[in-house]
This record gives structure tokens, C-alpha cells and sequence, in this order.
């Protein structure tokens, strides 16, 4: 039993594919390259909401960096992936504008994507004393 937070299920059969794409059969380059275009795009969407711009990603970030970091995930190598990924979340709290948080449910709810400003997090102490305050 693994300690991760979430719980991922494959299925084979039956894909919706009115909400999802498909990559070529056994995973062909065009599948491949489709999911590294999302990947990086989705990159820059949370560091611009992250940062307010992209420019460290789009000006930065070497070719040879983008495909260290995309084989990383594809190949499971990790250490490989961190090294590039660290010193973009290693960023100071007040740097930060916003906080990106994706969240997908099932087709029957509502996709809710919010963006949170940094201001509205509280420390975890001052909220576990503002909890016991309270009751």
C-alpha cells in the first residue's frame, strides 16, 4: 500500500472520448508530442498564475532542459525530473501572487478551477489556534 494522497485508476475499456484525447495506438509520437505540448502549456499557466509571468519558463528554460524534464516523467525518473522542476517551486511565499490548483472530477460535476491569492493562506499554527478559539 503506497502513502501517496491519491489513488489512480486506469481504464482500458470504454474511454470517454468526449472528454479525453486519445493518443495514437501503442502510444504513437503525435499522442506523445500532444501530452508534452499540455504539459509544458500547463507549466507556464501555473507559473504565470504563480509568478504573474511565464518569462522564466518561455525566455529560460533550454530545449535540452524541457526534454530532460518531460522524459523524467514519461521514463519515471524522478531525480531527473526534480532537477529541473526545484528551482521552479523554489520560489519565496512573497514572491508569489497566486497559488495554481487544478482540480478534475467526473463529467456529472462541476469543474471548478480557482485560483487563490497568497494573502488568503494563513499559517498552519494561527489556523489551528484561530480553530481552537472558535470552538
Amino acid at each position: 500500500m503506497s502513502d501517496l494522497p491519491w489513488e489512480l485508476v486506469f481504464h482500458y475499456k470504454g474511454c470517454p472520448d468526449d472528454h479525453l484525447s486519445r493518443l495514437q495506438k501503442n502510444g504513437g509520437i503525435i499522442g506523445i508530442n500532444y501530452i508534452k505540448f499540455y504539459y509544458i502549456n500547463s507549466l507556464k499557466e501555473s507559473t504565470v498564475l504563480r509568478m504573474g509571468s511565464a518569462n522564466e519558463i518561455i525566455s529560460h528554460m533550454k530545449k535540452s532542459e524541457e526534454e530532460k524534464l518531460l522524459l523524467g516523467i514519461q521514463k519515471h525518473k524522478y531525480e531527473q525530473f526534480w532537477e529541473i522542476n526545484q528551482p521552479l517551486c523554489d520560489k519565496h511565499i512573497a514572491d508569489m501572487k497566486k497559488y495554481a490548483v487544478r482540480i478534475v472530477t467526473n463529467k456529472y460535476a462541476n469543474l471548478i478551477q480557482p485560483s487563490f491569492e497568497v494573502t488568503q493562506f494563513v499559517p498552519m499554527k494561527q489556523a489551528e489556534e484561530a480553530k481552537i478559539q472558535n470552538q
